[in-house]
Formats: C-alpha cells, structure tokens, sequence
C-alpha cells in the first residue's frame, strides 16, 4: 500500500487526510502534439477508506505535474467536524451529515435541510413538545417548530435572544425544502457556527466546567498532600 506524499481533503472525515494509491495509474496522450500525457487513478483515505478519483495532467519528457483534478470536487471553504464528546448520538449524527452536506459539491438544499432537522433533534432530546407564541393576535401552545423554539427559552434551556437566532436556520430550511433553491454557503456556513455554539452551550459547556472543576479538586488535593 503505496502511500502518497501531499494530503488530500476526504469528505467523509471532513479534513485534510493522508491517501493511498488504491489502482494502477492508467496513462493516455493528452494532446495530439504528445507534449502532454494524463495520468488518471483512484486513491483512499488512510483513516476511512473512502475512495476518490485523480486525474493529473504532465509533461510528457518532464514528467513534471501541470496541474491536478480531484473528484468528487472539493470545496475549497471545506468546515471540519467539531469533536462533540458530551451530546446525544442522535444529535452527533445529524450534525455530522449537516458538515457533508455542506462540504459535498451542491449539497445546500439537503445543508440547509440537515440544520433544520437538527433543532427538531435538540427539542425531541430535551422533550421541548410546544411552546408559547402568538398568532392572529392570541397566544396559544403551539407545537410547530417556532413554537418549540421559543419552549427552548420558556424552559430555560436557552436565553430568548438566542433561541430567537434559531429561527433564521428554521426560515433557511424551510426556504430550502419548500423552493427547493440552494441557499448561499455563506448563509449556511453562518447557520453551522450558530448550530455549533448552541449544541456547545446546552451539551459541552457543562461537561467540560465539571472537568475542569474535577482538575482543580485533583490539583488542591496533591498540593495539600506535599504540604504535609
């Protein structure tokens, strides 16, 4: 197994990843005056296999590299996955298929489509049923997502200001599920970094104050102990 020297971006682990030659390099003229041949195989990430397809165009005296194509194509604003050690499988999985979305060549409808899922997953975890709203002037208990939204709030799990932000990635959902219109990278790359944060405030925070407060217990007691 012939590992290659440059690092590839892999799709599925979302980051830069060593690759290995997985096929034989098959070459063919590029151009009738034979200054140039093409060089086409297939290459796997060594952390999860998964398999791309390379194409490299070269001098054919040289052997010198004019240039390369990688496919799938790569995107070249790619998000890496946040390592998320303390929040629900569910939840995880979700999240990592909104990053392949994003990162995979015209996956905004099923991005934009994967952030909105991932509210309807937090509210099921944390059994966020309904939520308080108004409506044709009247407040009622409603059990749409912008009612479970606001719940969020109404039970203390988020402050309103930022529960309210929640409603931007459920309007970028829905606008791309209802007019099945791919929504910019930018505003769905703005969607994850708002996703992220709220799964790092009700999931990670705490988890990771108890362990520095565990740290800190450690550390107090082993200083008291040499003091003796």
């Amino acid at each position: 197994m012939e590992r290659l020297p440059n690092k590839y971006v892999c799709l599925e682990c979302m980051g830069l990843r060593h690759h290995y030659l997985s096929s034989p390099v098959v070459r063919s003229e590029f151009d009738e005056d034979e200054k140039f041949v093409k060089d086409k195989f297939f290459i796997a990430c060594c952390g999860c296999d998964t398999i791309s397809n390379v194409e490299e165009l070269r001098e054919d005296n040289t052997n010198d590299l004019v240039s390369w194509e990688i496919f799938p194509p790569r995107e070249e604003s790619i998000i890496k996955l946040k390592k998320l050690k303390n929040t629900d499988d569910k939840i995880v999985k979700h999240y990592k298929r909104t990053i392949k979305h994003f990162n995979e060549p015209e996956g905004e409808v099923d991005c934009a489509a994967n952030l909105r899922m991932l509210i309807e997953g937090i509210c099921s975890f944390l059994k966020i049923e309904k939520g308080v709203i108004q409506k044709n002037g009247k407040v009622i208990n409603s059990s749409t997502l912008e009612g479970k939204i606001l719940g969020l709030a109404q039970k203390g799990y988020l402050i309103e200001r930022i529960a309210e932000t929640l409603h931007q990635l459920r309007f970028l959902g829905n606008e791309a599920l209802h007019e099945l219109e791919p929504p910019p990278r930018e505003e769905l790359h703005l969607g994850i970094r708002i996703i992220e944060n709220v799964i790092d405030s009700l999931f990670e925070i705490s988890h990771i104050g108890k362990e520095l407060e565990t740290k800190r217990v450690e550390r107090q007691a082993t200083k008291t102990r040499k003091d003796r």
